[in-house]
Formats: structure tokens, C-alpha cells, sequence
């Protein structure tokens, strides 16, 4: 989730999270920083979710995340906001992707999930009708192709992917 807003798909990924804390499972929700807090966000951490916030992908350029970010891309490191899932070694991720492909978000998470083997489902919520740039076009097709299982919320958006990836 990357703002303050709270939709219908954070209502689904959200109980799932909560039904996998009651059956003993450990459970985290990794979110991008909110605009301002949601008081969802807080009932997942009263049922037992470990929330985690990523750090941004672009932070602002004099903020601490982004000092941080610049000295570890000096010591030849480039890190990534999912580092701390992968060493978490969860058994499978759950991605709630907001459009069909964010290209900073998937292009990264799609190379770490790759490289660690843990599977993953991504549910697709909704698409703009327009295909993802052309040099990125084929890792997100992998990334798609990969994933254990995809979900759509609707045949509507499931069409427009597959014609928007040129691949089912």
C-alpha cells in the first residue's frame, strides 16, 4: 500500500493477513510509508500482523533514508526496500500490486524474488489501458509468468494484462 488510502483490495490482502495470524501462521504486512496513518493499519498490528513500513523508492534527496541510500551505493551496495522480506525467509509473499505493473516496483521485487526461490501470488487490481515501457515489458511478463498464482479483480482487468503482455 503506497498512500493513506484504504480501498477494497487493502480490505482483502488485510483479512488474509489476519486469517493466517489465526490459523499460527506468522504473518507480516510490508507497506510503503502512508500519507498519514490509517487506523487499519493499527487493527492489523492488534491481530497480530508484523508491520513493516519499506523504505521509498525515490525518499527525498536530504532526507536520512536518502543520505543512507547514497553511502551504501558508494561501499558498491545498491540495496533494495525488499532486503528485509528476503531475510525474513518467508514461505510464499503475497503482492498486492495496485495497478498491473508498477516498473520500479515490480522490475526490483522480481529480481529478488527470482534470486531467493520463495514463491509468490500477485493479485492484480486494476490496469490503464496502457502497456509497461518497452525495456521493461519482458521482466514483467517473467515476473507474471513466475508467480505461483495471479489473481484479477475482474475478467475485464485479466484481458487487458494479457493483451497489454501479449502473452495469457
Amino acid at each position: 500500500m503506497s498512500a493513506s488510502t484504504w480501498g477494497g483490495s487493502e480490505d482483502l490482502w488485510a483479512a488474509m493477513a489476519l486469517l493466517g495470524v489465526k490459523q499460527g501462521h506468522q504473518t507480516a504486512a510490508y507497506l510503503r510509508r502512508p500519507e498519514a496513518p490509517h487506523p487499519k493499519i493499527e487493527r492489523l498490528r492488534e491481530g497480530g500482523v508484523a508491520v513493516q513500513f519499506c523504505p521509498p523508492f525515490a525518499p527525498a534527496p536530504l532526507s536520512v533514508e536518502s543520505l543512507t541510500l547514497r553511502a551504501k551505493r558508494l561501499a558498491g551496495r545498491n540495496p533494495s526496500p525488499f532486503d528485509d522480506l528476503i531475510r525474513w525467509r518467508p514461505h510464499a509473499v503475497f503482492i498486492n500490486e495496485g495497478g498491473f505493473y508498477s516498473q520500479s516496483d515490480v522490475t526490483d521485487c522480481a529480481a529478488i524474488l527470482h534470486a531467493s526461490g520463495i514463491p509468490y501470488v500477485v493479485a492484480c487490481c486494476s490496469t490503464d489501458g496502457l502497456p509497461p515501457p518497452e525495456e521493461t515489458s519482458a521482466v514483467i511478463a517473467e515476473f507474471y509468468a513466475r508467480a505461483h498464482a495471479v489473481l484479477f479483480n475482474a475478467e475485464a482487468t485479466l484481458k487487458a494484462v494479457q493483451r497489454q503482455l501479449a502473452r495469457p
